[in-house]
């Protein structure tokens, strides 16, 4: 029901003027959203404004604000994650060099090969030749930390020292023969067995040159 603002008569709901006095009915508010309140009572709910939950966080009408506490919670959660990885890969790395330089210092430690052979024959060999050949004459030179072996000038094939050192290597007997029956013109020769290569050549006027090399 309306009543006139200006006469006070009552105007129809459906009038655009007061029957009274003529003047034109103005243009009514919407009303307000009323909500069920204690006792029965309505209660406006003020600035027309949605009702809430108690205690309802602000970000949960907040689109953007929600958006940026998920994405900087998953950065904390993702960063922890990869400092935790780091961590672990850092120590495994770090294990790793250790170990790789242990067996490196255990290899190192160890006698090559040629090493082992040369002290094999010292004990074998008439401690006199040894002296001359290996200490005086230096026909047979270890070099490379033990890993290489030189034999220069050799003129007795049947060398005994060098004989022990091919029996020491293991050297084939195939091997031994191209050597003893090398001639100058066949120039320098190559071959190799295990982690042995052996290159010789042989001049009448210098004698039996050969290089063992342990990989």
């Amino acid at each position: 029901m309306m009543f006139c603002h200006k006469c006070g008569a009552r105007i129809p709901e459906d009038s655009l003027f007061c029957p009274k006095c003529g003047v034109s009915v103005p243009q009514l508010h919407v009303p307000a959203t009323f909500m069920s309140g204690p006792a029965g009572r309505s209660v406006e709910n003020p600035m027309g404004a949605p009702s809430r939950p108690c205690g309802q966080n602000n970000a949960d009408n907040n689109p953007r604000l929600m958006l940026k506490e998920t994405v900087f919670s998953s950065f904390s959660r993702a960063k922890a994650a990869i400092g935790l990885k780091s961590s672990d890969s850092l120590k495994i790395g770090l294990i790793a060099v250790g170990i790789i330089l242990l067996v490196a210092v255990i290899l190192l430690a160890q006698p090559s090969s040629l090493n082992k052979a040369m002290n094999e024959c010292k004990s074998q060999v008439d401690s006199e030749q040894w002296s001359d050949e290996v200490g005086e004459d230096r026909y047979f030179q270890l070099a490379d930390h033990g890993h290489t072996l030189t034999v220069s000038g050799l003129d007795n094939y049947d060398d005994e020292i060098l004989s022990c050192v091919f029996s020491e290597l293991n050297t084939p007997q195939s091997v031994q023969s191209k050597i003893l029956h090398t001639r100058a013109l066949d120039g320098t020769l190559t071959d190799s067995w295990g982690r042995i290569t052996i290159t010789w050549n042989f001049q009448p006027s210098e004698g039996l040159d050969i290089i063992f090399e342990e990989k």
